[in-house]
């Protein structure tokens, strides 16, 4: 489904040149949840948003589903991104002063599917409820508490029905029990044959994915095949708490 190819990313200024990624190969399929690990500064989060066509390689190749994207306009990328992609990030990313309903819609306004906008407040509720998130929808932001907003960054993931969520250090600024829950939300996400991105520092999510990827300067270390004998029942089990 997504396939790079030699990819490096240079950052360059007046004063410094950084080579983030470095001749980078990867091929990521339908249904697979990868786990992506490494120090700080290793390139993690440059290749997924280059996989998320947040940002361009410095060169190589980039195909979606055998489309070479390096030679897209800006507003083609766009509409893939908004198309194939939910994204989960540390701080959520949410806009404080504005409701939960209008945070989960916020992708559906650049989306081109053709929703009304009865229906597209019922997708919300239906996600919201989902994820145990029983509180009114028009409450504002910044009066909730971390998990709380952390199930709202999930909805709104999820609100375009994406293919594949992208997620870096989900679960950094969660205690344990919210993390775990979101994880878990991913794994059900990933069963349903789809497929998940996720950095992550926490060693105890090392082995919940169908493969792990570490990466050190720039490189990617170990990209193994996916675990022969990986059993979502099993994995999943190691994250839910009883």
């Amino acid at each position: 489904m997504l396939k790079i190819k030699d990819v490096s990313k240079i950052y360059e200024s007046k004063y410094q040149r950084c080579i983030a990624l470095e001749k980078v190969s990867l091929e990521i399929d339908m249904n697979e949840f990868i786990v992506i690990m490494g120090p700080s500064g290793c390139g993690k989060t440059t290749l997924l948003n280059i996989l998320g066509l947040i940002i361009s390689p410095t060169s190589g190749e980039y195909s979606i589903e055998n489309q070479l994207i390096n030679n897209l306009k800006f507003k083609e990328k766009a509409r893939l991104r908004n198309e194939l992609f939910g994204y989960l990030i540390q701080d959520f990313a949410l806009v404080e002063n504005d409701t939960i309903i209008n945070n989960i819609l916020l992708p559906m306004k650049y989306s081109k599917k053709k929703r009304l906008l009865k229906d597209k407040e019922e997708r919300a509720k239906e996600l919201s409820l989902s994820v145990g998130l029983d509180i009114k929808l028009d409450e504002k932001v910044k009066n909730l508490s971390v998990g709380q907003r952390q199930r709202i960054a999930f909805c709104r993931a999820l609100i375009n029905e994406p293919k594949i969520i992208l997620a870096d250090e989900p679960t950094g600024s969660l205690d344990s029990q919210n993390a775990d829950q979101l994880i878990e939300k991913l794994l059900e996400f990933y069963k349903k044959g789809n497929s998940v991105v996720m950095v992550t520092h926490n060693q105890d999510y090392a082995n919940i994915g169908s493969r792990l990827i570490n990466m050190n300067d720039g490189h990617i270390e170990v990209n193994p095949m996916p675990h022969p004998d990986y059993r979502y029942d099993e994995c999943i089990q190691t994250v839910i708490k009883d």
